[in-house]
């Protein structure tokens, strides 16, 4: 049987160096901020009303599916997205020259995705919200035309978000 002795283990954190122990705590510094950062969103969107305003919205039924809440889908992506982020920091302290290059463009790109993929979220919610709202309006009106509106402006809204969406990340 192999035993370690308090040399052997001195030896092997001998050979690490300060900047990869560091660069380990810049990660789980990063991933508690994280894991904080989607707590937070998550309350927030709470007392905002955030689930109220998706109810009944295509969107909340697809979530549904899977188990999962808007409030749960947009906290994730926070959580996710700042792990990430923690991990190019600690790659960068780590000094890893590709790391300090994919950091740098990662750096100027990855906020712009993060906008873009809530645009995308917001502009799904408002157009499934606005076509409840126009098809409830137009109820009293006794026009065969008028099932296409409520569907059109979702749709267009849609679009829109897409466009702007898009726009963020050039």
């Amino acid at each position: 049987m192999y035993q370690v002795t308090s040399d052997a283990v001195r030896r092997v954190l001998a050979g690490v160096s300060t900047r990869l122990w560091l660069a380990g705590v810049v990660f789980v510094a990063g991933v508690v901020v994280a894991v904080s950062l989607g707590r937070l969103t998550a309350g927030a969107l709470r007392r905002l009303g955030a689930p109220e305003a998706v109810e009944g919205t295509a969107f909340d039924r697809t979530t549904r599916r899977f188990d999962a809440t808007a409030v749960g889908i947009v906290s994730r992506i926070v959580t996710y997205g700042s792990v990430v982020v923690a991990g190019f920091a600690a790659l960068s302290v780590a000094g890893t020259r590709a790391a300090t290059q994919f950091w740098t463009s990662v750096a100027e790109f990855l906020p712009s995705v993060f906008v873009a993929l809530l645009i995308l979220l917001v502009g799904l919610i408002v157009g499934d919200k606005v076509e409840l709202v126009v098809a409830e309006r137009l109820k009293g009106v006794k026009l065969p035309q008028t099932g296409v509106i409520p569907t059109t402006i979702k749709y267009s809204v849609f679009y829109v978000a897409v466009l702007v969406a898009l726009s963020q990340v050039g």
